[in-house]
């Protein structure tokens, strides 16, 4: 019986870790999808920044890549190829051939290693698989994932099979209402090619002593066909302990088979073992000290004591499922927010709101990093309570080292408020760099765990790339909006030149006996113009780190005139 609970239990947390990863992978697709419906016109060079910051390889491993496939009409194919090879890909078309009206193609790719190279420009339409995965992403505008494929990077002579995650992209960036807008709308899809192998590899490839042997198949039966990976362990063939587990995602369904292997019954080996012989001991003392009936009513109530412990153990082990379920749902829902959501006051509020419901927090905040903290966001169903909470204590309290749990707060410590038990996690980037910080606050002392710790540590994960995402996208609103500023500038700068030239136009053909004075204008406004030109290069010059300033001196009296040379001849007319 124990085995079977040890089985079960390891059955449940290899199909959690699973999930947590495809999730993962949803949410960092989701968010290229934010950024790129944000930013349809995004570049090629942009996109290759923005993939550099995700650390594909560091923190989602298993992932062969993230790219963008764009949908275009037939009449259009020239025009994508001819973009293609402008990007160094010469002689690229767009393949297989197809005389579909509908196309697609891999236009962006990241990394650009040898393998995702190779799948620059395939239309995935043209293979049934993906296109299913692709046209239900679009239909149901939610991720997709597609059936058992051999990826177009297989190009080495040992080859996986594998499958794609597609996200889809809209026009505006809001997800159309009907059917037929969505359809209309789509501009293409974010997506992901895993090799299968190496995904679950990723996943399962650091347990020191592995407690099953699994198989995953794509679709509801154990087909050898459908088979994606085999983790290549061989359990003994009187091994009873074989079951077969559904996972649905995407809109898809695996199905997996688990066998346990050895280390999983030994683990239950030796303290049964050790269990009989202390029970046979104890029971060899009672047996010399005491009569047949204290012996039997001994035995008759530890039998009752081990059921009782055995109700009580399956009660709690319920509690936790319950409990782990309710984290797991509440970790999917943020993810997938925090990876559409690129508004940074929604994103603080969202943030503090969740995490207060995962920690069970009387009272929450998330702060940001400047000298004197600021309040984001707040949230708790005890706010009035703690409305005399200090935001910089609770700042101070976290610092930038790590996590810090307060079990037993002495009172008055804070301010009068009500805190006995406190927990704060600092948000930092990828760089190291302060962001800011979440803190939670309960009234009674040790309610936090190191279990909130390690949820709270993640979800502050989570939070920094969302933070840096929507700080990418005001970045390049800031960038496109200073861009309209300078040009405004620059159009009225090269203006001023141009009105005393036409003034002195105007002037000579009054006056044609004032033509020397005039051109001597002409002259003076051309070289204020070459002067304007030089300016601007400079500004070039300075951007790249090659100015040279020299010091001149400045010559008042020669001003002065030049001013009154542009506005002397309409005082004169």
């Amino acid at each position: 019986m124990r085995d079977r609970g040890r089985f079960a239990h390891a059955i449940s947390a290899a199909v959690d870790r699973i999930e947590a990863r495809l999730n993962t992978d949803e949410s960092m697709l989701r968010g290229c999808a934010g950024l790129l419906a944000a930013r349809p016109d995004l570049t090629p060079e942009e996109f290759h920044a923005y993939a550099r910051r995700l650390e594909l390889e560091q923190w989602y491993p298993g992932v062969q890549g993230v790219g963008f496939a764009q949908r275009f009409r037939e009449e259009d194919t020239e025009a994508i190829e001819a973009a293609l090879r402008s990007r160094g890909f010469p002689g690229l078309r767009v393949w297989p051939h197809s005389t579909g009206e509908e196309r697609t193609a891999v236009v962006m790719l990241e990394p650009q290693d040898r393998r995702n190279r190779a799948a620059m420009g395939y239309d995935m339409f043209t293979d049934p698989i993906r296109r299913e995965a692709m046209e239900r992403a679009r239909d149901e505008a939610s991720a997709a994932i597609s059936g058992k494929v051999t990826l177009v990077q297989e190009i080495d002579p040992r080859r996986q099979v594998g499958f794609v995650i597609y996200v889809p992209v809209y026009r505006g960036g809001e997800i159309p209402q009907s059917l037929q807008a969505r359809r209309e709308s789509l501009i293409g899809w974010v997506y992901s090619p895993f090799r299968a192998d190496d995904l679950f590899v990723a996943i399962f490839g650091s347990e020191a002593e592995p407690l099953l042997e699994f198989r995953v198949y794509d679709g509801p039966e154990a087909e050898p066909a459908r088979l994606l990976h085999d983790r290549g362990f061989s359990a003994p063939r009187s091994e009873t302990l074989i079951t077969t587990e559904r996972l649905s995602f995407g809109g898809r369904e695996w199905t997996l088979t688990f066998t346990a292997l050895p280390a999983l019954r030994g683990g239950s080996l030796m303290p049964a073992l050790a269990a009989l012989l202390i029970g046979s001991a104890i029971s060899f003392v009672i047996f010399v000290l005491s009569v047949r009936e204290s012996e039997a009513r001994r035995r008759a109530e530890e039998a009752l004591s081990g059921l009782q412990h055995s109700l009580d153990e399956q009660r709690r082990y319920e509690v936790r499922l319950r409990e782990e379920g309710r984290v797991n749902s509440i970790l999917r829902r943020l993810g997938i927010s925090l990876a559409a959501e690129l508004d940074p006051d929604r994103l603080a509020q969202l943030v503090a709101d969740e995490a207060t419901a995962l920690t069970g927090a009387e009272f929450g905040v998330m702060f940001d990093a400047a000298p004197e903290a600021r309040m984001l966001a707040s949230a708790g169903r005890e706010r009035e309570n703690f409305a005399s909470l200090p935001v910089q204590k609770l700042a101070r309290a976290c610092g930038s080292s790590g996590t810090v749990r307060i079990e037993s707060a002495q009172p008055g410590e804070f301010d009068g408020a009500p805190v006995r038990s406190l927990l704060a996690v600092p948000i930092t980037s990828r760089t190291a760099h302060l962001l800011g910080g979440l803190a939670f606050v309960h009234s009674a002392p040790g309610h936090f765990t190191q279990h909130h710790e390690r949820l709270l540590a993640g979800i502050a994960a989570q939070a920094s790339i969302a933070l840096d995402n929507a700080r990418l996208l005001r970045d390049l609103q800031d960038a496109d909006r200073r861009k309209d500023e300078f040009l405004a500038v620059l159009g009225h700068e090269l203006r001023n030149p141009l009105a005393p030239v036409i003034t002195a136009l105007e002037v000579m053909k009054r006056d044609p006996g004032s033509a020397e004075r005039q051109f001597a204008i002409f002259e003076r406004q051309s070289r204020h113009m070459v002067r304007i030109v030089d300016e601007l290069l400079d500004v070039s010059r300075i951007s790249r780190g090659k100015i040279e300033l020299q010091k001149e001196r400045l010559s008042v009296r020669d001003a002065l005139a030049k001013a009154a040379d542009s506005v002397s001849p309409m005082a004169r007319a």
